[in-house]
Parts: C-alpha cells; sequence; structure tokens
C-alpha cells in the first residue's frame, strides 16, 4: 500500500514538472519572445518531455529507469530554457491576476523554480526509493 503511494507520488510530481516545464518553454520556443533565444526554450521543451516520458516509467513500474530520467533531466531544466521560461510565464499569469511588486517576485521566483526543478527532482527521487522499497519488500 505505501509502495503504491509512493509510486503515485513520485509519477504525479515528475509529471506535473514536467509538463509545466513543456507547456512554458514551447511558449517561449515557438513564440520566439522573452528574455530566452528560442533555442532555450526548445531545450526546455525537450528536457519537458522526458520528465514525463520519466514520470511514466516510474508510474508503470520502472522505478530507476524512470526515477534518473526525471531526476537528471530536472536537474539539467535548471540551466537549460525549462526554469526561465516558467519563471516568464509565471511572472505574466501573476501580473494578469493582479499581483504586483515584491510579492509578484516572491511568487514568480518561487514558481519558477518548484515547478520545473524541485517537482522532477523529488519526483525521481521518490521513484529510485519506491524501486529500492519494492525491491525490500519482495525479497
Amino acid at each position: 500500500m505505501r509502495t503504491t503511494k509512493l509510486r503515485r507520488t513520485a509519477a504525479v510530481l515528475a509529471i506535473v514538472g514536467g509538463g509545466t516545464s513543456a507547456v512554458c518553454s514551447g511558449v517561449i520556443w515557438l513564440g520566439g519572445w522573452g528574455w530566452l533565444f528560442p533555442w532555450f526554450g526548445f531545450a526546455g521543451f525537450v528536457l519537458g518531455m522526458f520528465i514525463i516520458l520519466g514520470g511514466i516509467l516510474v508510474i508503470r513500474g520502472r522505478g530507476v529507469v524512470g526515477g534518473n530520467l526525471a531526476l537528471w533531466c530536472g536537474i539539467a531544466n535548471m540551466f537549460s530554457g525549462g526554469a526561465v521560461g516558467t519563471l516568464q510565464v509565471a511572472f505574466i499569469v501573476l501580473r494578469f491576476i493582479g499581483l504586483t511588486g515584491p510579492t509578484e517576485a516572491v511568487a514568480g521566483y518561487v514558481l519558477g523554480l518548484t515547478l520545473p526543478v524541485i517537482f522532477p527532482i523529488l519526483g525521481g527521487v521518490l521513484g529510485i526509493i519506491y524501486r529500492k522499497n519494492q525491491n525490500e519488500t519482495n525479497q
């Protein structure tokens, strides 16, 4: 029971992190606007797709492969366009709903780093832990 919840949590974290990275970086890539060059948006989009694939692999029972894929693509996403693309879209959305000033800055940076970087890394680590726990219960 515990390993099922752990697997589900790992997959949801990885898929949400990869999805936000892919969507926001895709906007940067196809729109060609923002602080980044479109190639960084493309890199963030591809890494987001790999993170989603890692989450799918975790939910299908391939915890080590999916966990490592989500983990390392989440780390690489910090240096590609994924984090900055999500940060840009977060600023636009926060400004649209009426947040300005320091509140917008703090919320934008928290969302810009948490969704595309922390969620996939945490999902990857939980996916690897899930596989370790599953091996211990089978023995």
